[in-house]
C-alpha cells in the first residue's frame, strides 16, 4: 500500500507524526493544487478528497482541465457549482455512512508532506473489480484501465470496513476477478484504508 509505505518512510524521518489515533473517515471537495503556470501562478483544481482512518488524504481526480478552467477554480461561486456535482457524483457510490463536505478556504498541495496526501489520477469508480487474497485475508478493490487500487484486512471475507468508508452497497456490485497479487503489487497503485 504506497500510502501506508510513504507514511512509514515519512514517519521514520520525522517528517510527519506517528498515528496516535484513527480518525472517521471522511469526504471534502477542496482545492488541490494541479501545477504551477509559466508565470509561476498557483492553479488548483476542484476535487473529491477521501481522508482515511490514519489521516491520510487520498485525491480522487477525474480532471484534464486547461489553465483557463483551473483559474476559474479562484471564483467561490465557480467551485461550489463543481462541488455540488462533484458530491452527486460520488455519492453514487459512497453512501450517507460517510461525510461528504466542501471547503471553500481549504487548499491542498500534494507536493507538501504533511498532511500525507496522495493524488489518484483519472479515478472513475466504474470499472472495478474485487478480489479476495485468501492466505492474506486482504481484499483488493482495483481497476484494470487505470490501475488505481483499494486494499483492506477482510478476516474471513469480513466487508465492514466498508462501511465506515461508505462504500459497502459499491462493493457489493462489483464483479470478483481473480487478479495475481504480484500483478497488483507491481503495476498497481494500492491504496490500504
Amino acid at each position: 500500500e504506497r500510502n501506508f509505505q510513504r507514511r512509514f518512510d515519512d514517519t521514520s524521518k520525522e517528517i510527519l507524526l506517528p498515528v496516535t489515533r484513527l480518525y472517521t473517515p471522511s469526504i471534502t471537495i477542496a482545492r488541490v493544487l494541479t501545477k504551477t503556470s509559466a508565470s509561476g501562478e498557483s492553479l488548483y483544481d476542484v476535487a473529491a478528497v477521501l481522508t482515511t482512518r490514519q489521516g491520510d488524504q487520498i485525491v480522487l481526480s477525474k480532471s484534464n482541465a486547461t489553465d483557463a478552467e483551473l483559474r476559474q477554480n479562484e471564483d467561490d461561486n465557480v467551485f461550489i457549482k463543481k462541488a455540488q456535482i462533484i458530491s452527486a457524483e460520488i455519492s453514487r457510490y459512497f453512501s450517507s455512512d460517510i461525510q461528504i463536505s466542501y471547503n471553500t478556504r481549504k487548499r491542498i498541495n500534494p507536493q507538501m508532506r504533511s498532511p500525507l496526501c496522495m493524488v489518484l489520477e483519472n479515478f472513475n469508480e466504474k470499472g472495478f473489480c474485487k478480489y479476495y487474497h485468501e492466505a492474506t485475508n486482504m481484499e483488493y478493490l482495483y481497476d484494470p484501465t487505470t490501475k488505481l487500487c483499494f486494499s483492506f484486512f477482510a478476516d474471513e471475507r469480513d466487508e465492514s470496513l466498508l462501511e465506515v468508508y461508505g462504500l459497502s452497497s459499491w462493493a457489493s456490485n462489483l464483479v470478483e476477478k481473480q487478479i495475481s497479487i504480484a500483478t497488483l503489487a507491481n503495476l498497481y497503485t494500492i491504496i490500504g484504508l
